[in-house]
């Protein structure tokens, strides 16, 4: 008789491999009958998981269409089956899995996609904050700011794309025109995705506050960031990139950086 463990085992491999195996390692006298009800709590799991993976990343299947994506959906769980208890976790690889699966190859684009959606979708369940506001930046005396370091929102996520990717994912919502085109020689596109207030939102951002605020988030103090920046974009205003994503609840605090975070 096997061992409880055996069994578990047994029963997980199962249920994204071959579920004659566990009904044969039971030893059941009905074995056929008991197939056919495993294949029921197989089809059942992964609905579950598909019906997942759609909720993540509707542009994705909106690109591929429902067939292709369907078929993707069942190649990603049998690679990628679910570690976790909570479902909100799953799907984290399917953007380097597609960047990987020679049936999408041809769409290049398609993996930073799915990064931006599951960015959307970590930044939808992204604890609740207090903001950095103007008023505690300007406590600061001016000559001592630039040893400071400014903390992104957890709900902030930056995404570097070659392709057009806010263009892609904007034009493939559902409240927009179907006549809306996308140009993909349009070249690289850079996006905040972050959740402002109850909405979440994909914004796209110049090459020098994308620089910036990555610098910022890797925990560079404000004169690091601004030399970085500045080595390639002599002209960039510190002052009104404060007040545009302070205002807007970008940061939620700053911090010294002997101080650490």
């Amino acid at each position: 008789m096997p061992s409880l463990a055996e069994l578990q085992t047994a029963f997980a491999d199962a249920v994204f491999g071959a579920p004659r195996s566990f009904v044969e390692l039971i030893g059941s006298a009905h074995r056929d009958d008991a197939a056919k009800r495993f294949e029921i709590y197989r089809n059942a799991i992964r609905s579950n998981y598909r019906d997942t993976l759609v909720a993540i990343y509707p542009v994705v299947q909106r690109l591929v269409g429902n067939a292709c994506f369907a078929q993707l959906c069942v190649r990603y769980v049998r690679s990628h089956p679910s570690t976790s208890g909570d479902l909100h976790e799953f799907g984290a690889q399917l953007p380097t899995f597609i960047a990987d699966d020679d049936v999408l190859s041809d769409l290049g684009y398609l993996d930073d996609v799915a990064r931006l959606e599951w960015a959307l979708h970590r930044a939808f369940h992204a604890p609740e904050q207090p903001l950095l506001t103007i008023e505690q930046l300007a406590h600061v005396a001016p000559d001592q700011l630039s040893a400071f370091c400014l903390r992104l929102v957890r709900s902030a996520h930056l995404i570097r794309s070659h392709a057009p990717i806010v263009r892609i994912w904007e034009v493939n919502q559902l409240d927009v025109d179907a006549d809306a085109i996308v140009h993909l020689d349009d070249g690289a596109q850079n996006a905040l995705v972050i959740r402002r207030g109850r909405a979440c939102r994909v914004e796209r951002l110049e090459d020098a506050h994308f620089r910036m605020l990555d610098a910022l988030h890797g925990g560079a103090t404000l004169a690091q960031a601004l030399d970085r920046v500045a080595a390639l974009h002599g002209d960039f205003d510190l002052a009104a990139f404060l007040h545009q994503h302070i205002t807007a609840g970008t940061f939620s605090g700053l911090w010294l950086e002997e101080d650490g975070r």
